[in-house]
């Protein structure tokens, strides 16, 4: 669909695409809005150390730059000074996240361009896939 959900360290977030726009129309810079719902509190988001990279060595990055509290519910919207066309292939890396005074390690997700089928033939942005790392059992425990 349209937007990706995962979870980081406890922290719960959602990434949507802002940037739908008709067949008919020229498709619009990148837009995403990243939605957060952490556990407790104590999380921290920069926006502006979201990178989107090209395959050919690109980069935009979202304007920010510094961190802000992330509370229950709380969103960002991230712009970039890009378009992503269908052939395009792009990644989206979510970095700018810490949990107190501990930075996370950055998230990387593969981008691609889909038609939609609804009554406005939108396009959107989908997530395809993402690594995220996993918490290791202790020792002499299981999964």
């Amino acid at each position: 669909g349209s937007a990706a959900s995962l979870e980081i360290e406890g922290l719960k977030l959602r990434i949507e695409t802002l940037d739908r726009a008709p067949q008919s129309q020229a498709i619009p810079p990148l837009g995403l809005r990243v939605v957060f719902d952490p556990r407790e509190l104590g999380y921290w988001f920069d926006p502006g150390q979201v990178v989107l990279r090209s395959a050919d060595g690109g980069e935009w990055h979202a304007s920010g730059g510094e961190y802000r509290p992330v509370y229950p519910k709380s969103s960002f919207d991230l712009a970039f000074d890009a378009t992503v066309s269908k052939e395009a292939s792009l990644e989206l890396v979510l970095g700018g996240i810490a949990r107190g005074q501990k930075r996370l390690e950055p998230v990387t997700l593969r981008l691609a361009r889909r038609e939609g089928r609804s009554y406005d033939r939108l396009y959107w942005l989908e997530a395809i896939g993402y690594a995220v790392a996993l918490p290791l059992a202790g020792a002499g425990g299981g999964l």
